[in-house]
């Protein structure tokens, strides 16, 4: 099968930023029911070998980095290093994504500031349209010309708003199968130690949940500047034109943050603690499941469907509090447009103010305006808590210990297969050894039997091995 090669790479500069190339698949779509081969080929930049080769490189310069700042701590505090100590660097996967990624999130914050600054050329084209209306001294070409202006402002504000979603659904993209695959990675390379700090669920849920919400972030990471950038500029352009009056409004916006801090804090408390619950249930749910077999056989299918349903209604009550807390802000930010005209356009009128169609048609285009940052607030408070939490999830995975790759070497003998020289082997450091001085050759091919007496170490030597 012919591969079918993506039309981006040979499309214009007019058809990539409005995406006239994509025309082709949708009228295909539109004609039948789409087929394996319709699907462009994946560009060599996404395809997943390509982005963990740079991943990769940029973890691994992280590293180097943090056990040079250890080094260089160390002899200044004149730290004498033992030869078996090994140096590992703490990762942050945030930092990390950050560091991997800037180039294409700065390029698609060029895009948001661009697209901010044209939101408001038509309430000031609008003002000098209401001025062209009230005037009969001004010629008819003005009147075309801002016209025109209000047909093109809005036209490239969405070229450049929807080439912005674009590029930042490649950074979530590759930064997804990024955190994913770094999970996984670690999966293999975790020790026998911290294999028991964590089940198949709870990996499962940091692999698809935490991932997921630490991506869903980056959707929105620009509106942390965009959002006070936007309110800043209308809460500017409408002091020139109600001035003081611009104050009860931004008045009432300052209340509001306290308020929102404090309801930040009770959701981040309740997400964690569902995602606690979360961990539970799936690992049971897990163990439910492998040992099915046995739970039929002693009918313990009415035990456990309590012991799960517990889990879950505890979830869904803290659920339910995040979800009220949540709607708390929703409503404060959906009102506040509304309460911020109104004190505003009130109090302009109480200062014996006369409130003229410029000044009105302006200021509440200008409301329209700060909605859209206002009712993005929330979504980007709640998504911020809940990626701090899973940051500090994948962080906590990701630092725990690792097997040590210097204890096990790969024989060059290919009659021998496993051979362990005076080893001594312990559950965990703080306990006794349970294994002492194992010598042990196993023959290429061979049947082996490890014969012993209850609790003299054959399953502790199998897991050894």
């Amino acid at each position: 099968m012919q591969p079918n090669i993506n039309p981006w790479f040979h499309a214009g500069f007019l058809s990539r930023i409005t995406f006239w190339w994509f025309n082709p698949l949708i009228w295909i779509g539109y004609r039948r029911p789409l087929i394996e081969r319709d699907i462009f080929q994946l560009d060599y930049d996404n395809r997943t070998a390509e982005i963990l080769r740079k991943f990769q490189k940029n973890l691994d310069q992280y590293k180097w980095r943090k056990i040079n700042e250890q080094l260089i701590e160390q002899d200044r505090n004149g730290y004498e290093r033992p030869l078996n100590d090994k140096l590992t660097a703490k990762i942050n996967i945030g930092w990390i994504i950050l560091r991997s990624y800037w180039p294409l999130i700065m390029f698609s914050a060029s895009l948001k500031f661009l697209s901010s600054i044209l939101t408001f050329v038509n309430p000031t084209i609008l003002d000098y349209l209401i001025s062209f209306m009230s005037s009969k001294d001004e010629p008819y070409w003005h009147g075309f010309f801002y016209a025109s202006l209000m047909f093109i402002s809005p036209a490239l504000e969405s070229i450049m708003s929807n080439q912005y979603e674009y590029w930042i659904s490649i950074v979530v993209l590759r930064a997804r199968i990024s955190i994913i695959s770094l999970i996984y990675k670690k999966s293999l390379r975790m020790s026998n130690l911290s294999r028991t700090q964590y089940s198949s669920g709870e990996v499962t849920n940091i692999m698809s949940v935490d991932s997921e919400r630490i991506t869903d972030f980056l959707v929105v990471v620009n509106m942390l500047w965009s959002a006070p950038f936007q309110i800043a500029i209308a809460f500017y352009m409408l002091w020139q034109q109600v001035q003081v009056a611009s104050m009860a409004g931004l008045s009432f916006m300052i209340i509001l943050i306290p308020f929102n801090g404090f309801v930040m804090k009770k959701i981040q408390s309740y997400q964690k603690q569902v995602m606690r619950q979360k961990d539970k249930r799936t690992k049971l749910m897990n163990e439910i499941l492998s040992g099915m077999k046995v739970l039929k056989l002693y009918a313990w299918e009415t035990s456990f469907r309590m012991m799960i349903t517990k889990l879950r209604n505890l979830e869904c009550r803290l659920l339910y509090s995040v979800t009220l807390f949540s709607g708390f802000i929703v409503f404060a930010f959906t009102a506040a447009p509304f309460l911020v005209g109104l004190l505003t356009f009130t109090t302009y009128v109480l200062m014996g103010n006369i409130l003229d169609p410029n000044k009105a048609f302006v200021s509440l285009s200008l409301f329209s305006i700060i909605r859209a940052p206002l009712g993005m607030l929330p979504m980007l408070l709640t998504n911020g808590v809940q990626s701090l939490v899973s940051i500090t999830r994948v962080n906590k995975y990701l630092n725990t210990d690792e097997q040590d790759e210097r204890a096990v070497k790969k024989l060059p003998d290919e009659e021998c297969s496993v051979r362990i020289r005076n080893a001594t082997f312990t559950w965990s450091p703080e306990s006794p050894a349970t294994l002492k001085n194992i010598n042990l050759n196993v023959t290429r091919g061979k049947l082996i039997a490890i014969v012993g007496t209850v609790g003299s170490g054959k399953s502790s030597l199998l897991s050894a091995i």
